[in-house]
């Protein structure tokens, strides 16, 4: 086996073994997050506990697509970083292997992430979107009656029922219950010693009461009505769910081609800027991450940290200017990475002159 296939295949193995740990970790911690902004959402009614994991999941696919380029790039800088360190990249270049050809192990790795991001950002993202989006408007509705619980005054329904029990069994029995309806212009109280939650199999709910009494009446009239029941059953109206959204990041992207929206534009140019990305990253690596021994491993992480945020901001940025039609749509978000390019080849002309007159100091020495 050749030394450059060797290299290929140790570089290649370094890149992946970093990426994977980074990406882990940073998973850990927004998933952290994630996690006790979605609990929150759920102790408030916002969404049913039983689609925690669900929704978990559908989020992690829109952090990924964020995520990934960021994690490959540190990665990179970190693998490259301490081969510096070692000396071992020294090493390579005298055995021929110039800064230039450490691209095909590098873009082995980036190229089939960028298919993956590509995937990811243009299909699986803005359907993982808007599942998301119908799974939280389908428990809202849903919890519009919900799993009632002791000692607190809950809105039912559209909203015209309030009801309060003092206590809940564990088997989900009511006690010591009060409810108070809006019929039109009549008002209905309800209180009553026990009861439970009714579902059918065609979705409607209703509270079966029982031992109670039913009071009936226009609020400002005396012509009031007084029932006394040993069973009572009150149908709980549950809304259908509103799955209209005009939210671009729940569109098909098939259907932002060709469109002469400009925001509509700038969504279809942000999801293509994610895996663009990988591929601009990964050429600014080689010149960045060059440095010396001497500097350690981390000698320009922090650095490069600067560059990516730079260049995320510029891309929220340029999404921005093409929604206000600052940009024409053949400009899009182009330019950002265009300054990323231009940045790189900035890089590799500095350190290019470095060597030139490095080698020039150098050669009178050599004479005498």
């Amino acid at each position: 086996m050749s030394l450059l296939r060797i290299t290929d295949r140790y570089i290649f193995r370094e890149v992946i073994t970093v990426w994977l740990m980074v990406t882990f970790v940073l998973l850990f911690f927004l998933f952290s997050n994630v996690v006790a902004r979605l609990l929150a959402s759920a102790a408030a009614n916002n969404f049913a506990r039983e689609s925690l994991g669900i929704l978990l999941g559908l989020t992690s696919i829109s952090f990924l697509t964020t995520l990934i380029p960021f994690a490959l790039f540190l990665a990179m800088m970190l693998a490259l970083g301490r081969m510096y360190q070692d000396s071992e990249m020294p090493a390579y270049q005298a055995c021929g292997i110039g800064p230039k050809r450490l691209y095909r192990p590098l873009f082995m790795v980036a190229l089939p992430v960028t298919a993956l991001l590509t995937w990811l950002s243009v299909d699986l993202d803005p359907w993982a979107a808007n599942q998301r989006f119908k799974l939280e408007r389908a428990d809202q509705a849903v919890l519009a009656f919900g799993n009632l619980e002791a000692g607190r005054f809950r809105t039912m329904g559209t909203g015209n029922t309030v009801f309060y029990a003092e206590r809940v069994d564990q088997d989900g029995q009511l006690h010591n219950i009060f409810i108070r309806r809006e019929v039109g212009e009549r008002q209905e109280i309800v209180v009553a010693e026990r009861g439970f939650q009714r579902f059918d199999e065609q979705g409607s709910q209703s509270l079966i009461l029982y031992n109670g009494r039913r009071y009936e009446g226009v609020p400002g009239e005396a012509a009031y009505r007084t029932i006394e029941f040993a069973e009572h059953g009150i149908p709980i109206d549950v809304p259908t769910p509103d799955l209209h959204s005009d939210d671009l990041e729940l569109m098909a992207t098939a259907d932002l081609i060709g469109s002469s929206d400009m925001e509509r534009q700038a969504e279809l140019h942000w999801r293509l800027s994610q895996p663009v990305s990988v591929l601009v990253l990964t050429l600014l690596v080689v010149p960045l991450s060059r440095t010396d021994p001497r500097r350690g491993r981390y000698g320009k992480l922090v650095f490069a940290v600067l560059i990516y945020l730079v260049y995320a901001n510029l891309m929220g940025a340029a999404r921005i200017m093409m929604t206000q039609s600052t940009v024409p749509v053949w400009l899009g978000t182009w330019w950002v990475h265009g300054l990323l390019v231009l940045l790189t080849l900035t890089l590799f002309s500095q350190q290019r002159m470095r060597m030139l007159w490095a080698a020039s100091k150098k050669l009178p020495a050599e004479k005498e």
